[in-house]
């Protein structure tokens, strides 16, 4: 139903009676159960379980305080009660706080459905009625929260002890509005509740129904991950260009970002040190998400964040850098940390050759390869997120798979640094021209924007009470589950953004260079060979592959030519 069909159906009638959850407004998290893990984080001084598990005992607990409740005759159980069989069972240390707590989540997450808050605002005499856990006070305190106005008449189904899905709420609410059932407009989401019941007692019903988005897969990460899929997988979908790319890259990386994000400020917490310097380009997107975790938390004073207009080429040439990183303040002596994707520590081996004091720069990265492993990078000055020097050999080698577009990811929107001007001593970037650039530039502010969306949003959800870190593994399984066995969706997506520059840095590349069908044919073990040596073996896979084949990767692929007989 259209804003208008809605308006001109309200109109008709002098009451309009709209469900809540979902009609007017909606979570943004793509599952309702998806709230518990939010209530969890918040809760973690309140409870005696992790954040993950309370999700799991809050579900429980409204199964068995229902049962209690339907046997008693009710229809609705209410969360005082919910709490209360979670404090019985040694969950929740004060139940009464606790269930406050999960209102305020609820808050926090629920947003007004515009088109039709304009119909409801704009209608005289407009109730609401919903079955929910929350008694009425609570929903009319969301409703102001989200721009429906104050002292809005709510029928809830935990005060009343009757709901709408059995259709005993109905009668009730006529009652006590003291209205024919003619004068009644009644809309919703649910066709049984919001549409079948009210019709059997005589009120018009017009059904709303809401795209209900997939946020699963991902049930043994840890809370942040999944809160971050569940956020991104319930925002409102873009269009096809840059921006749909940048929300799909921002969607499977986010988890990862936060996490590193937390790994830089735990390692510089642990390391005493307070400058922290991020390498263009690979540390622009982490600076954004760490100084968005700092201000949050009341730390941004603690920490001094520094964009290095640095790269392998600007380092060597190495007078000019000198006094660019001198006049930025990196020379200065003290503790310094230097932050980069990795993957070999090499920027950080020239910027402690010039420094001269390479025992007070600390490296900190996304991942380092075992061959970084060397005098001037070692353990002691440098560490790695999801692998340190190799270790774990699992997720180094699972990375090795697709580290061209963890490359991408992390890329700035500016082009890479080529050197530093002479006269004033600033860096001279690449320019990266149309139609490359500029559509480079737009996925990454798009991929920039959802990101920190995301990080906002999580922050509301948990109070800015983020943990001390994230378990790589459960950070980068979106990603991995992306790009081990990708869509052909999600290879056109990231093949579409040109980043990786030639051997003159004036053009722009895609990470997958397609195979040619006539090579593949007429050279079959030098394909292989292709493939396997891909930046991003299944992407490469996956786009010499037919269409109508399954997603699969590089190991899979190998082991069915040999099963068919084909040596390679």
């Amino acid at each position: 139903m259209t804003t208008a069909s809605l308006l001109d159906h309200a109109a008709q009638r002098p009451v309009l009676s709209c469900d809540i959850f979902d009609t007017v407004v909606r979570r943004t998290l793509a599952r309702p159960e998806d709230v518990f893990l939010a209530v969890g984080a918040r809760l973690r001084r309140l409870i005696t379980c992790t954040p993950e598990d309370f999700a799991l005992h809050r579900q429980t607990a409204e199964r068995a305080a229902r049962e209690i409740a339907t046997r008693q005759g009710h229809d609705e159980v209410r969360l005082a009660e919910i709490y209360e069989w979670l404090a019985s069972c040694g969950i929740v240390t004060d139940p009464e706080q606790a269930a406050r707590v999960e209102f305020h989540v609820e808050c926090d997450i629920c947003v007004p459905i515009e088109t039709v808050r304009s119909a409801v605002m704009a209608h005289p005499c407009a109730v609401f009625a919903s079955d929910t856990q929350l008694p009425g006070p609570w929903l009319q305190a969301l409703l102001e929260r989200c721009g429906y106005g104050p002292a809005r008449r709510v029928f809830s189904s935990a005060d009343l002890r009757l709901s709408k899905h059995t259709g005993r709420l109905f009668p009730a609410m006529l009652a006590a509005l003291a209205r024919p059932a003619s004068d009644i407009l009644h809309i919703g989401d649910n066709p049984v509740s919001d549409v079948e019941r009210p019709r059997a007692h005589g009120i018009a019903a017009r059904l709303l129904p809401r795209d209900r988005p997939a946020a699963g897969g991902f049930d043994d990460c840890h809370f942040v991950t999944r809160l971050a899929v569940s956020h991104a997988s319930a925002r409102p979908s873009r269009s096809h260009g840059p921006e749909h790319v940048g929300a799909m890259l921002a969607r499977i990386a986010t988890p990862l970002l936060i996490g590193f994000a937390l790994f830089i400020i735990a390692q510089a917490r642990a390391r005493g040190i307070s400058r922290l310097y991020f390498l263009a380009r690979d540390g622009h997107l982490p600076m954004a998400v760490v100084a968005n975790l700092l201000a949050a938390s009341g730390e941004t004073e603690a920490f001094a964040l520094q964009y290095l207009d640095v790269s392998r080429a600007s380092m060597a040439d190495i007078d000019p850098a000198r006094s660019y990183l001198q006049r930025l303040g990196f020379l200065r002596p003290g503790l310094r940390m230097v932050i980069d994707l990795g993957w070999r520590g090499s920027i950080q081996a020239s910027l402690q050759e010039i420094a001269g004091d390479g025992a007070d720069i600390f490296g900190c990265y996304v991942g380092l390869w075992a061959d970084a492993l060397r005098p001037a990078i070692n353990p002691g000055n440098a560490a790695g997120y999801l692998f340190n020097f190799g270790a774990p050999q699992s997720m180094a080698r699972q990375v090795r798979e697709f580290y061209v577009v963890l490359e991408l990811i992390f890329s700035a929107p500016h082009g890479t640094v080529l050197g530093y001007m002479a006269e004033a001593i600033e860096p001279a970037r690449a320019i990266e021209e149309a139609p490359g650039g500029p559509l480079r530039r737009a996925v990454f502010a798009a991929l920039e924007a959802d990101c920190l969306d995301t990080v906002e949003a999580l922050g509301r959800m948990i109070a800015n009470d983020w943990p001390e870190g994230i378990e790589s593994a459960s950070a980068l399984a979106p990603l991995a589950q992306a790009l081990m066995r990708p869509t052909r969706a999600v290879l056109a997506a990231v093949n579409s953004v040109p980043f990786i520059h030639d051997a003159d840095g004036a053009a722009l590349l895609p990470a997958v260079n397609p195979l040619p069908l006539h090579e593949a044919i007429l050279a079959p073990r030098r394909s292989l060979k292709r493939l396997q040596n891909a930046p991003w073996r299944s992407g490469a896979v996956r786009a010499a592959l037919p269409s109508f084949m399954p997603s699969i990767d590089f190991a899979t692929l190998t082991r069915a030519l040999r099963r068919l007989g084909i040596e390679v």
